[in-house]
């Protein structure tokens, strides 16, 4: 018994020893299985902390930084790829890449909806919202190795870039995300290329259809919505007021502004969604039929246009609406440096790329404009013909305004016409690109041009030559003319009163007639932009001075002919010698005295004296004649006699009575008052 208790305890003690070493065998793979797996994860921590500003940048970025971070992200996994240990593996790097895929199809998608592009008067108010979600989609990227994420605290500050993304126009932002859907493809494909070239590590053989097949389509749905937009937003700017106030057919404006708005709900009203891939066929449909109604507007607008080149009346109002419909419209050559080309070196997608910098309504409409152009310039060329033919025909005889000088009009005639021609030259310069400019129609103007501006110069320059050489003449002889002419007063008069005083002369200023034409000619040729002689110069400076001088003649003489001018016969007999005094104080004005005299103001001072004192000495006389007519009239009205003094005889008049009877009555009368 007690053998087989001790063999019992011996078996069950083996036992026990056998199962505890089956578990430390488990125990121990296990503890290996989880340092491999920690030392893994600490390697997979350590690599993808090097791609942890990248992923940010993908989630949170701008599509523009987006673009330029996607190569250096693409070469920073290709380091992974061949250090990793965990990475190294095809599907691995596979799903990684698929995420990141992923996250820039969502990038795109979460911004931009398809059915709103359309829809200019939009405002997103939700791009800050979506942008704050992108954090939490970060840990998508790094599911295999459970690692979550966070934004490094590096220089680079994401708010900055959604606010970059916020913005930027709606164009700009479809722009951008194709550009950075297919940097991400093309990127992928120069990093294989590079791998295959360098012999050395494992090459990239990855899902193509996992990677590419979405993010493709959604690029080319930018696109499409981005000619979209750009079409619809051309044809609502040019569709503007300002094109209908030029427009005839209002009926015609309205219809087109209608296929316009149909045009875009088309898109607006599409009831799948366009980033979807298994949508690429109804996408594609969809837009066949905007580009057919789009080419339709197209012919309308270009009618419209038509119209209103052929209502214009001058090749002037033709360049001024042309100008009027390229800005308004924009019509610009994209330079070859645009910032649209920014990353052109990495992206080669020559077609779609330009069909996001260019919209196919503007090309259609700026070959409609330079085809108009030519048809300008035809009747910009036939009006300087005319208009050179109008002034060969009337440059003899011109016909002037009213009070306007002979020479200067005759410049100013040739001037007006050729600043329309000007005018028009300069809008057509202003206004053409620089192909229209250069044009062989373009220079052929531009010779008739030069040509009809050197015939006006010449002519010019001819009237103004003849002028100066007769002007020297005719403005010394005025200048030395008498400052006063004396006339006599019948010749003022016209007729002969027959009365002694008609005899006094008459002064007036002697200021002649072509001083006041020199100084109006020479002010409007100076101010024409041609010189003028010296001495015409000196008369026009001094126009001020001659002014003055003629004014205080005038005054001399209206002042004489008031004084003189109211003598009654009497008194030109009584005043005849100071007549002849005051006329010798005028005298020097007629024989000795001219514009250039020094002593004018002078004369001008004695002549003011002797005609005060002449109207003094008149009035005196006139006062004293007065005065001796009121007493006389006082004395005739006096009655010496009392009626019964006077004898009555017959008829009406009596007698006077004796004279010493008259004294010793009034000796009585006096001694009685006494």
């Amino acid at each position: 018994f007690l053998e087989d208790s001790i063999h019992s305890e011996m078996i069950e003690d083996a036992e026990q020893h056998s199962k505890a070493h089956q578990t430390l065998i488990k125990f121990r793979y296990l503890r290996e299985n989880l340092a491999a797996l920690c030392a893994q994860s600490k390697e997979n921590v350590k690599f993808l902390t090097t791609l942890e500003g990248h992923f940010v940048t993908i989630s949170q970025g701008s599509f523009k930084r987006i673009s330029r971070c996607l190569e250096p992200t693409l070469e920073a996994l290709r380091l992974v790829w061949i250090i990793s240990s965990h990475y190294s593996n095809d599907d691995r790097m596979g799903q990684l890449m698929g995420r990141i895929a992923d996250e820039l199809s969502l990038r795109v998608t979460s911004e931009i909806d398809p059915k709103l592009v359309l829809t200019v008067s939009r405002q997103d108010d939700n791009t800050n919202e979506r942008a704050e979600g992108y954090a939490d989609q970060v840990a998508s990227l790094t599911k295999p190795t459970i690692i979550t994420i966070k934004p490094s605290t590096s220089s680079y500050q994401p708010n900055e870039d959604v606010q970059d993304n916020n913005n930027l126009t709606l164009s700009e932002k479809l722009r951008d995300a194709s550009l950075a859907l297919r940097s991400w493809k093309t990127n992928y494909l120069k990093v294989r290329e590079s791998i295959e070239r360098s012999n050395r590590d494992a090459r990239w053989e990855f899902d193509r259809e996992r990677l590419f097949s979405r993010t493709d389509h959604i690029a080319r749905v930018c696109d499409d919505l981005g000619e979209m937009l750009a079409a619809s937003l051309d044809f609502q700017t040019f569709l503007s007021p300002k094109f209908r106030a030029v427009t005839l057919d209002q009926v015609g404006f309205d219809d087109a502004v209608r296929r316009v708005s149909n045009m875009n709900n088309r898109i607006i009203r599409c009831s799948f969604n366009a980033f979807d891939p298994s949508k690429a066929e109804d996408w594609a449909d969809t837009v066949q039929v905007f580009h057919v109604d789009r080419v339709r507007i197209e012919r309308v607008v270009r009618s419209f246009i038509d119209q209103s080149f052929k209502n214009s009346t001058s090749a002037k109002a033709a360049f001024e609406l042309l100008h009027s419909f390229r800005t308004m419209f924009n019509i610009l050559s994209l330079s070859p440096n645009s910032e649209l080309l920014y990353d052109a070196g990495n992206v080669k997608h020559n077609r779609k790329n330009s069909s996001i910098r260019s919209s196919p309504v503007r090309d259609v409409l700026n070959k409609q404009m330079r085809d108009t152009t030519r048809d300008i310039l035809d009747q910009f060329g036939r009006e300087i013909d005319q208009i050179q033919h109008f002034f060969h025909t009337q440059e003899r005889n011109v016909p002037l305004l009213r009070n306007q000088a002979r020479i200067s009009g005759k410049i100013a005639w040739s001037r007006q016409l050729f600043v329309s021609i000007r005018r028009t030259m300069r809008i057509f310069k202003f206004t053409s690109l620089g192909e229209d400019i250069q044009s062989a129609v373009a220079l052929e103007i531009e010779n008739k041009y030069l040509h009809f501006s050197k015939t006006v110069l010449e002519y010019e320059k001819e009237l103004v030559r003849q002028w100066s050489s007769a002007v020297v003449d005719e403005s010394i002889a005025s200048l030395r003319s008498f400052i006063l002419v004396k006339i006599s007063r019948t010749e003022v008069l016209g007729v002969n009163d027959g009365l002694s005083h008609s005899s006094v002369p008459v002064f007036r200023p002697n200021f002649h007639e072509n001083l006041s034409v020199l100084i109006r000619e020479a002010k409007s040729i100076s101010q024409l932009g041609h010189e003028i002689p010296s001495l015409a110069k000196d008369v026009v400076l001094q126009e001020d001075i001659y002014q003055s001088h003629l004014n205080s003649l005038k005054d001399v003489c209206s002042e004489y002919s008031r004084v003189t001018s109211g003598l009654t016969y009497q008194e030109f007999a009584l005043f005849k010698g100071k007549l002849i005094k005051l006329e010798e104080a005028l005298e020097p004005g007629c024989s000795k005295l001219n514009w250039n005299a020094l002593g004018f103001n002078t004369f001008i001072q004695s002549s003011q004296h002797a005609i005060e004192a002449f109207e003094r000495t008149v009035l005196e006389v006139r006062r004293i004649s007065k005065s001796i007519a009121e007493l006389t009239e006082t004395i005739s009205e006096l009655r010496f006699f009392s009626p019964s003094c006077i004898q009555e005889v017959e008829g009406d008049i009596g007698l006077l009575p004796e004279l010493d009877d008259v004294m010793s009555t009034l000796e009585r009368t006096r001694d009685e008052i006494m």
